[in-house]
């Protein structure tokens, strides 16, 4: 390995152990919430992943920080290694399921310095998580009003709208800025991968839409790219 992918490398693990510390750290000295915790982790995933992806030159080592992640929250959720940022009813592997996404999203996407890279599309696809579902989770449990169930499991109006709003927003900047795309553009394919990703965060249970809800947007913006 060389130095480049080296430095690429504990700049991404400074990002997603930190956003583990972060949490850790809030829950035991200021009481803050799993739920705070759990969204603190998952947008350390999704934006460490954004802000480092330059960094590498290999998309090979680019696959070794989410996937240890994956290991890692697999292994807090069995033996509760970081209460922070485990789920109240201990059955939801979303943090676990994410940073699969991203190692699945950046191995097909994903390679630096060929004409065929198009990781700006496996990076806005992430972005759907980062800030739609964690958005869409706040607002569902503190402010959705509008109930409805999907076998079972509870969700809110509000919750799905507002991850297709902070799915959506996401997107855009990322498509424009990472992916050329002229702004128009931008935000039409993302209001599109939006609708998209809160379908199947709708019909997604226990955590599995931090894995579908990122694919399935980053496979639409795949084949509207290839219609464009």
């Amino acid at each position: 390995m060389d130095r480049h992918n080296l430095h690429a490398l504990l700049a991404s693990f400074g990002f997603l152990l930190g956003s583990l510390a972060a949490a850790e750290i809030g829950h035991r000295a200021f009481h803050a919430s799993r739920l705070m915790g759990r969204s603190l982790a998952l947008i350390g995933i999704g934006m460490g992943t954004l802000i480092t992806l330059p960094m590498f030159s290999s998309w090979r080592w680019g696959l070794v920080p989410p996937l240890t992640m994956a290991v890692l929250y697999y292994l807090s959720y069995r033996y509760e290694l970081f209460p922070a940022v485990e789920d109240d009813e201990r059955v939801n592997l979303g943090l676990v399921f994410f940073p699969l996404s991203v190692a699945l999203l950046l191995g097909w996407l994903w390679r630096p310095g060929s004409p065929d890279d198009m990781s700006y599309l496996a990076t806005a696809g992430l972005m759907a998580t980062t800030w739609g579902d964690t958005a869409a989770a706040w607002v569902g449990r503190h402010f959705g009003t509008r109930r409805y169930r999907f076998f079972g499991h509870p969700r809110t109006m509000e919750g799905t709208l507002t991850l297709f709003l902070g799915a959506s927003a996401g997107m855009a900047p990322v498509l424009a800025l990472a992916g050329h795309m002229d702004w128009h553009q931008s935000v039409a394919f993302a209001l599109i991968a939006g609708t998209v990703a809160a379908c199947i965060e709708i019909v997604s249970l226990y955590g599995s839409d931090n894995l579908t809800v990122p694919c399935a947007a980053a496979l639409t913006l795949y084949a509207l790219s290839l219609f464009s």
